[in-house]
């Protein structure tokens, strides 16, 4: 029977082993077995020649064409119209200023003649003084305050590394504005990216001839670079950003570096820019600056075992001054401003006997009487739109919904018996600082002391997991002046409202529970 041919013998000598699976060499083309199929154990002649040639010829690099740019790339990034290599950072037609780069044209004539009135005419004029946040620094510390308690971001990120923004939206997108915060060490690019995931924007930014999303800045209108950080944009010498302060996110054409059409031409009026004397009128109390209330309110802002403190102290005065009277006038078409309105009773009534109540009948004197005129109302009012915008408006509360309290003590043990129940210990040394910061503001003494008790619509804390929360307003009819005390305590398991906690959960605690504090020095759940 004739025999098959199967395999072959290992062209080594010493071997010669037959293999019916042989390997060839893919540079000597030599037969070999298994043991000797690599090149090193046959002794290749071939491969020195082979990595001769290639150290020869080096690794193939495309340099930019960009006047005095030495950056290469591996691969070619040639530009469709001048077709010409450049670098990343050079491959756009503006960045390499491109020889066939068209030039844009001016759009908009009649609204950038409009504005450029508005500027001239302003230019003249000198700034009016304002006891209120002096500049962009010190208005974004007060907004920071604010964006604190409602910015959404990645949560796992660290306190220290959080930078917060009012990111105003593309004409696009549902929503005008959202605030947001990011990590300081994110580039611009990361941070449109994220944004634009958080507020469900269409971001094609790997596409070559789709609209860029770009962040820019609210004064300047200019778009950053990609590569940019937060952290060096925060320390830009002349036009720095600022933790608190506004982003602007807006769709651009590939050849444009800075806000063009109307929607952002807007935004960068009412930012400030291209001049600082422009203001946007709003009707609004005036804030008051105040840096022991700043740090105060910053203290405030804590993370317990099991819940978030989030508080805020505000000082507003109460001087009108044009729209604010216009608005007053509005105000007052319902009645006149000194016509006395009923409030509702204040929180202390549940400590009152029934024996104290029938005798405060008698005498013409019952709590459950108290009265305001309606300019105070005006105020109080005014001061919530202020403090809660642009999330909540007031406008449509009324008298009953606020509360004249019985006494500056009853008030006292109230913040600090709540605040005490939360924080612990810290707050024996951060509640006599609070009340001296409040006292040297506005003169307790001197106070008449409101509350705001709204039913469940209206309570701006009306949210799922608020364990407690309290609104108290300072009023100094004297010194025509208002500090507002704002504080909430919210479930951790809430995520800020955003949970699914119990909407039946059970608040009544008793004595033991309460950890031996009286009734009378909690304030009253505006929700539960």
């Amino acid at each position: 029977m004739a025999e098959f041919d199967i395999g072959k013998h290992c062209q080594i000598e010493s071997c010669n082993l037959k293999d019916f699976l042989p390997f060839v060499c893919e540079f000597c083309s030599g037969v070999f077995c298994l043991e000797h199929r690599h090149r090193d154990s046959h002794t290749c002649k071939e491969e020195p020649l082979k990595r001769e040639i290639a150290a020869s010829k080096g690794s193939t690099s495309y340099p930019c064409s960009f006047p005095e740019c030495s950056e290469k790339e591996l691969l070619p990034v040639i530009c469709p119209q001048c077709q010409k290599h450049f670098c990343l950072k050079h491959r756009h037609q503006s960045d390499h200023q491109c020889e066939k780069l068209e030039v844009a044209q001016p759009r908009m004539a009649a609204t950038k003649e409009l504005v450029q009135k508005i500027v001239e005419s302003k230019e003249g004029q000198k700034p009016k003084g304002r006891r209120g946040a002096k500049n962009s620094e010190t208005a974004a510390k007060v907004a920071l305050m604010k964006l604190k308690q409602q910015a959404v971001g990645d949560k796992g990120l660290p306190q220290t590394e959080r930078t917060y923004f009012q990111v105003y939206l593309p004409k696009e997108s549902k929503d005008s504005c959202k605030p947001m915060f990011f990590c300081s060490k994110w580039s611009v690019g990361k941070v449109v990216d994220y944004a634009s995931s958080l507020a469900s924007l269409k971001n094609n930014n790997n596409v070559l001839s789709a609209k860029k999303l770009r962040l820019c800045h609210p004064s300047t209108g200019e778009a950053f670079q990609m590569e940019d950080t937060i952290q060096s944009l925060l320390a830009l010498p002349e036009t720095p950003l600022y933790n608190g302060g506004n982003l602007i996110l807006e769709y651009l054409e590939n050849d444009h570096t800075s806000l063009t059409d109307e929607h952002s031409l807007l935004l960068f009026i009412i930012f400030g820019g291209a001049s600082s004397t422009l203001q946007l009128k709003q009707v609004k109390m005036k804030l008051l600056e105040n840096s022991s209330f700043e740090a105060l309110s910053s203290r405030l802002c804590v993370e317990t075992g099991e819940s978030h403190i989030l508080g805020r102290i505000e000082s507003y005065s109460c001087k009108m001054a044009g729209d604010d009277k216009h608005m007053f006038k509005q105000f007052c078409q319902e009645g006149e401003p000194h016509v006395l309105e009923a409030l509702s009773p204040p929180q202390s009534t549940s400590t009152i006997s029934p024996n104290q109540l029938a005798k405060s009948s008698e005498d013409g004197d019952n709590p459950l009487s108290d009265k305001c005129c309606r300019k105070t109302i005006f105020y109080l009012i005014t001061t919530l739109n202020e403090s809660f915008r642009p999330d909540y408006d007031f406008s449509a509360a009324r008298a009953h919904e606020f509360s004249r309290e019985p006494s500056l003590n009853w008030v006292v043990n109230a913040v600090n018996g709540s605040l005490f129940s939360a924080v612990g210990e810290e707050f024996n040394s951060l509640g006599p600082e609070l009340w001296n910061s409040i006292d040297q503001e506005i003169n307790l003494q001197s106070c008449d002391i409101y509350s705001y008790n709204p039913d469940l619509d209206s309570d701006p804390f009306g949210e799922e997991g608020s364990l407690w929360s309290f609104n108290y307003f300072f009023y100094n009819k004297k010194l025509k002046r208002i500090v507002f005390f704002t504080c909430r305590s919210v479930s951790v398991l809430s995520g800020y409202g955003l949970g699914s906690m119990d909407n039946e959960l059970d608040m009544e605690l008793d004595e033991e529970e309460m950890g031996g504090f009286t009734e009378d020095r909690f304030p009253r759940p505006l929700c539960v």
